[in-house]
């Protein structure tokens, strides 16, 4: 879809810098034997790599922007079954009493924001792009349609929980759960367009930090620390707080 149409160059620039993301994400998690890559990370590797906008902070359906492209981009690992959209305003949106009416409701909110992103940036298609990670420690890559639901074809599916709605428009499954307001989709990690190995890489990780990482902006190297016994609210050193708690 679009990955595959990416150069070379860029897509192997693209695998570097995932691998030094999750090296970073092993310091943190350092027992975890799956590689640990942060959803804000990915996105900011994507749209550095490819050159698209990062819609990642506003309020639409999209993570990144290119000229007619929208690009939700994820990472996770474990279930495929992962959240695409919130619908936490009642007013707004608010939630009938019977589940197939629920599932009707949220088809019905998802694909108004969906043509909503779509009209107000002038997109002619939109998919989802996602990284998936596994205990063999290999990374996947793979890309799927961001389709609209087919509400006529809505058919709900057995759930023992009746806080989730289970339902499916005959391509997708969909489960939406009332009491965190949540939509979630089951992502298909069966086929990935690229993939490679976790490894332990001086030179990517160097790179990532270059490019990726955030700079200073204070050019000066600093030999000390600050570190204020007083309470910078109040202009006081407090009895027990902070360094001075003993």
């Amino acid at each position: 879809m679009f990955y595959n149409l990416q150069p070379k160059q860029n897509r192997t620039i693209y695998k570097r810098f995932l691998n030094a993301a999750a090296i970073l994400g092993n310091l943190n998690s350092p027992k975890s034997v799956v590689p640990q890559i942060s959803s804000r990370a990915s996105e900011d590797i994507f749209c550095r790599v490819f050159n698209a906008e990062d819609l990642g902070r506003k309020d639409v359906s999209i993570n990144a922007y290119k000229p007619n492209d929208g690009i939700g981009i994820k990472t996770f690992q474990g279930p495929k079954m992962q959240k695409i959209a919130e619908f936490n305003n009642r007013k707004k949106y608010p939630i009938p009493p019977k589940p197939l009416q629920i599932a009707y409701s949220i088809a019905e909110y998802r694909n108004k924001r969906l043509s909503k992103t779509a009209n107000d940036l002038s997109l002619d298609r939109m998919l989802y792009h996602y990284v998936y990670r596994n205990k063999s420690q290999e990374i996947q890559i793979f890309e799927q349609e961001m389709a609209a639901i087919n509400i006529n074809r809505i058919q709900l599916l057995k759930s023992t929980n009746p806080e989730i709605i289970k339902f499916s428009d005959g391509i997708s499954r969909y489960s939406f759960n009332k009491s965190k307001s949540v939509l979630y989709l089951s992502f298909s990690v069966d086929r990935p367009l690229d993939s490679f190995i976790y490894h332990y890489n001086k030179k990517d990780f160097e790179y990532y930090i270059e490019n990726i990482l955030p700079k200073s902006k204070n050019k000066e190297s600093q030999n000390n620390v600050v570190l204020k016994l007083f309470n910078q609210r109040k202009n006081i050193v407090e009895l027990k707080s902070g360094l001075n708690q003993w």
